[in-house]
Order: structure tokens, then sequence, then C-alpha cells
């Protein structure tokens, strides 16, 4: 599995401490390649090949800490793409969905690579009952509805 590193800050007033780094355990996360600061152009040429995972957003649900991520498209696959192509946008949203990982309130992770529904668009909010709430995007469904369609989910335990 590839470790991804999340920084954890607590707010301290009018600035934010540090508390710990925590690692996500993501299988196949496209990392992008770091390079020296005064070689920007390499990071960029390198970057163009491939599109990296990105780490969304953490969210506080009930006891648990869900972080949503893409895990990003590899150099191989994203060489079969046509980026000149007008549905490119959505092809790559098909080949690089929105995941959740789960944590326990210490950030020991408890499940990961959990799917959200297919058509799902980004941004996602939590309710006060606890469920994700993320709406539909018609563009990334094999059926057509009428109006805006929401999705509330609700994290459980099997």
């Amino acid at each position: 599995m590839d470790r991804t590193p999340i920084l954890c800050l607590q707010s301290g007033g009018d600035h934010f401490d540090y508390v710990q780094t925590v690692e996500l355990d993501i299988p196949n996360w496209v990392h992008y390649d770091p390079v020296p600061e005064d070689q920007a152009e390499k990071f960029f040429k390198g970057f163009s090949k491939k599109i990296s995972g990105n780490l969304t957003n953490l969210f506080q649900v009930d006891e648990f800490i869900i972080a949503t991520y893409t895990k990003g498209i590899s150099e191989d696959v994203l060489a079969t793409m046509n980026r000149q192509d007008p549905d490119f946008g959505f092809e790559r949203r098909k080949k690089d969905p929105h995941l959740a990982a789960v944590f326990d309130q210490d950030f020991n992770q408890v499940a990961v690579d959990l799917p959200f529904p297919k058509a799902s668009d980004y941004p996602m909010v939590v309710n006060k009952q606890g469920e994700l709430v993320v709406s539909k995007d018609g563009n990334l469904s094999d059926t057509e509805d009428e109006g805006m369609i929401l999705y509330k989910l609700k994290l459980v335990k099997k």
C-alpha cells in the first residue's frame, strides 16, 4: 500500500499547533514526483503525464473521521485517454472517482477505498444526522432523472 501523510493541527486561538502526522494506507495511490524548487519546469513536465491522487476532505461523523480522496490516474492509463476530447473531464472523473477512508478518533485507519455512488459529485457535506450528502451528476450516470438528486449516505459497521 502507498502511504499518504495528513498533517493534523489543532486550533490555538489565533494559530494552529502541530499535533501529529497521520498516514493513509491507500493501494494504488498515484503520487506526484517532487523536484528541487529551482527546477520547477521538471515538476510540470512529469506532472503532465499523470494525475496525482488528492485528499479532498476530512469529516467528523459520530465517533469516526472520514477522509474523502481520489487515487489519481497513472501514466499508463492517462496515456490511453484523449485530453482533446470534449468528454475528457467526465472520463477522467469516471476513472478517478471519490473514495473514502475511515479512522477512529485516534486516527487509526479502520477502512479504506469505500466507494461512493458511481454518479456522485463533489463537494460533499455532513448533515446533523451524521449522513454524508452529495449530489448526483447526471453526466456520470447511466440513467436520467428530473431535477436534482441528492444521495444521503450513512456510515454503517458490518
